[in-house]
């Protein structure tokens, strides 16, 4: 049964179309995960069903009166930057009653931090703070219908798996924007991907679409093909014909040949191939205006880690390490050795110190016991999660530091492939956003040869087609990566092995599974 119709919608922003004539129908008890590349519209579809926006052209049929809406807007981009994005305002405006609610939506949801949440400002709060509280709010107030933009912005994975565990619960209807594929492939029964400006729709979750849409790819690459052959028969078929017409016609024309009907003949064997090389034309034209068009290969960031000789067999190691801050134990008597060619992920809730840890092995930051040992002769690669390294005042160019005038093309071309056009290259670092930072640390590192690289949730802010490409390029690095990250595809796509903060001590695992 149907909630609602959405049918032509279109929007524009300043002259560019971002929703070309939109149509998706959303059932009663649907959970539909909607994906696309960022700023394909997503959001701004989102946001028309929520009624925050009009659209420029099109209309919203309900077929249920009376649909509460429940809407978690996209979270900022740094949870520690005041007055923007989504914030924990009171929950209730004056009712004690609806305040009530609030709470008992929090215990129900399993947040163990309620009352020490609620009793901070929204700038005291980390970013999975504020989203859990966020989404008890929305909670609170019994929707019908959930959207939720990007809910595991900020989340670590126990985080995600809290948020997964709410979702398959929860009895009414779900929208998700999101770039989590696990959260997807968990929760969601139907796939939307906003494409050019135009919606199509896969009956599965995040895995089914991207088999399904592979398969529709090959087909009709298959029948592009096909169709090719058969142009190119036909056009062979032509010139044939037409070969023999004109051979018929200089055989009706000789005066040589004066018998009965000869010449009478040719003239109509001539007429018949004219004939023949017009229904072939015809044919030929028809084919080419109403054959299958080859399909579209799907737009790939390029991202290719260049691997510098080998050195050695261990390139990293800690033995007995502790840190502690103010007084906070993030680990102790902590041991493990990385060798080249590891592919070890890191991770653990927020907090628990593996931006610490990356600092350590980059000499940013000592231990408090133990001993840490980075092969004297390692280049290391590291990508900040915050982008530290970045200086906002320089241009990206400027950034990447390359005089030569060859590998300022190369440079450029790879930044393109990444999304980052001439428009941005001479823009200011602090006029970019998060993504395009991230992207342009990335550049760095492709520029760069390393024998190690520390990366701090490098997929932060990247849409998951640029999430694929880069699991891809890890996946074919022959050097040693160490990746700290909540994006459990990543971990499970690229990773060997995995290194988790388990309370105050890092453990050794082969799987996330692993007990």
């Amino acid at each position: 049964m149907l909630m609602l119709s959405c049918r032509r919608i279109r929007k524009s922003y300043d002259g560019i179309d971002v929703l070309k004539g939109v149509d998706l129908d959303i059932g009663i008890g649907e959970r539909i995960g909607i994906i696309g590349r960022n700023g394909s519209g997503k959001s701004t579809l989102m946001e028309i069903i929520a009624g925050a926006l009009a659209p420029d052209e099109g209309e919203l049929a309900w077929w249920q009166t009376g649909v509460r809406i429940g809407y978690l807007r996209q979270s900022i981009e740094d949870p520690n930057s005041a007055g923007s994005g989504t914030t924990v305002e009171p929950a209730w405006p004056g009712d004690p009653s609806e305040g009530q609610g609030f709470l008992e939506t929090i215990r129900r949801l399993g947040i163990a931090e309620a009352h020490h949440c609620t009793a901070r400002s929204s700038e005291d709060l980390s970013g999975g703070e504020r989203t859990k509280l966020a989404l008890a709010r929305v909670w609170a107030g019994q929707p019908d219908l959930l959207l939720l933009d990007e809910p595991t912005n900020h989340l670590d994975l126990l985080g995600v798996e809290w948020l997964v565990r709410q979702l398959t619960s929860y009895t009414g209807t779900v929208v998700i924007i999101s770039h989590d594929r696990y959260l997807l492939d968990q929760v969601t029964t139907r796939t939307v991907e906003i494409e050019d400006g135009m919606a199509k729709s896969y009956s599965g979750n995040y895995s089914f679409y991207r088999n399904e849409k592979a398969r529709i790819r090959a087909t009709r690459l298959r029948e592009y093909e096909e169709a090719k052959k058969e142009r190119l028969r036909i056009e062979e078929e032509i010139q044939r014909v037409r070969q023999w017409s004109a051979k018929a016609h200089r055989d009706a024309g000789k005066k040589a040949d004066v018998r009965m009907g000869v010449k009478e003949f040719e003239r109509s064997k001539a007429k018949r191939m004219d004939r023949q090389v017009k229904s072939r034309i015809k044919r030929l034209e028809r084919l080419r205006r109403e054959g299958p068009a080859k399909p579209r290969d799907e737009q790939k960031v390029r991202f290719s880690l260049q691997d510098a000789a080998m050195r050695g067999r261990r390139i990293a190691m800690a033995r007995g390490i502790a840190k502690s801050y103010d007084g906070k134990t993030l680990f102790r008597d902590s041991s493990f050795c990385i060798l080249r060619g590891d592919k070890v992920g890191l991770y653990g809730p927020n907090g628990c110190g593996k931006t610490t840890l990356f600092r350590i092995l980059i000499g940013d930051e000592p231990v408090d016991e133990g001993e840490v040992w980075v092969s004297p002769s390692a280049r290391l690669g590291y990508l900040s999660q915050i982008h530290s390294s970045l200086d906002q005042a320089h241009s990206v160019l400027e950034e990447l530091g390359i005089s030569d005038r060859r590998l300022q093309t190369k440079a450029r071309w790879i930044l393109a492939q990444m999304g980052i056009g001439e428009e941005l290259v001479h823009k200011t670092i602090s006029s970019l956003s998060s993504g395009e930072r991230t992207k342009v640390e990335l550049a760095r590192l492709v520029l760069s040869e390393t024998d190690l690289l520390l990366l701090d949730e490098p997929t932060n802010h990247l849409d998951i087609h640029s999430r694929e490409q880069l699991e891809e390029a890890l996946k074919a690095y022959e050097g040693t990566a160490v990746i700290a990250s909540h994006d459990r595809y990543l971990l499970e796509e690229v990773c060997d092995r995995l290194l988790e903060f388990d309370g105050e001590r890092l453990r050794e695992r082969w799987s996330m599974s692993e007990g």
